[in-house]
């Protein structure tokens, strides 16, 4: 990529930004923010170093990961989150854990702002659906119909990566959530089985 990403098509790019401007209800409340002045802009770049520098290299391999960084240190596990500065100076914490956070997150997948998983998604017979069912459901190559979502590139496996690491956490805040359960479970098994040996000695 050239300094300043000169080889972007500025006509792709004035047509992504026409079809959220229009489309997309989460770009009518962030464009604003792009009006404020005492938001300092920001720069990433990345470079290609020199071959004996292979540490800071661009990836050369198909593979990705993800790096999950632990809650607050009690074992309890996070909650990704999106930081929103209101024009008034708010803080807002959009929670992976709800449906604003995909189009926040995602634009140019969910051009739309279509909402993502919510923790309190229901079906069409009034039963929660998970977080992997939901994200199983939209990653389906389906024969009837060409998915934009699926041609994604990279932008769709950091999508799936993410994803990922949500559905893991939701599983591991539901075990967190639900130890009392567990326990009387186990407990109950034990109980059983020593029982059983007892009575079959």
């Amino acid at each position: 990529m050239e300094e300043g990403g000169d080889d972007l098509n500025r006509e792709v790019m004035e047509k992504l930004r026409i079809i959220l401007d229009t489309h997309n209800r989460f770009v009518h409340v962030i464009r604003p923010l792009t009006q404020r002045e005492d938001i300092q802009r920001c720069r990433l770049v990345i470079k290609e170093q020199p071959a004996t520098e292979k540490q800071y290299t661009l990836p050369t391999a198909s593979q990705v990961a993800a790096i999950v960084v632990e809650g607050d240190g009690s074992g309890k596990p996070g909650e990704g989150d999106i930081v929103v500065r209101t024009t008034k100076g708010k803080l807002l914490f959009i929670q992976e854990t709800t449906g604003y956070y995909d189009p926040l997150q995602y634009p140019l997948l969910l051009p739309y702002g279509s909402y993502g998983w919510d923790q309190n998604s229901m079906d069409d017979n009034d039963r929660r659906f998970t977080c992997l069912e939901y994200y199983s459901y939209m990653l389906q190559i389906r024969s009837s119909e060409t998915s934009f979502f699926l041609r994604g590139g990279r932008l769709l496996q950091q999508y799936v990566v993410d994803n990922w690491v949500k559905i893991d956490s939701s599983r591991l805040r539901w075990l967190w959530d639900h130890q009392e359960e567990i326990r009387v479970d186990f407990h109950q098994g034990l109980q059983d089985a020593r029982t059983d040996g007892e009575t079959s000695a």
